[in-house]
């Protein structure tokens, strides 16, 4: 829960301009990823979440930006990379790209 009010806090006070596509990796990527869509709203075009198994639940964390477009959040191996991580690395790259 850290993880979201702090992000939220830290992007209303440090504000940047125009559209924003947003990555979020780790443990708290869910929960970051949550409060940057709150703090930037309209500006949040797109996000992508990586985040360690068993860390995303479902309907509880699905994340929606704004304009209603569903955030992607993959999960991976943690500390001990796995195939998901593979694949979760390939889909940030194209995310990137």
């Amino acid at each position: 829960m850290q993880g979201e009010s702090r992000t939220h806090n830290f992007l209303k006070q440090h504000a940047v301009e125009g559209s924003i596509a947003a990555v979020a990796i780790g443990k708290a990527a869910v929960s970051m990823m949550r409060g940057a869509v709150s703090a930037l709203g309209d500006q949040m075009d797109d996000g992508f979440v990586i985040t360690k198994l068993g860390h995303v639940n479902s309907e509880q964390d699905k994340l929606v930006t704004t304009s209603g477009d569903i955030i992607q959040c993959l999960e991976a191996g943690h500390p001990v990379p796995n195939e998901q991580s593979l694949y979760a690395g390939e889909e940030l790259l194209s995310f990137i790209d």
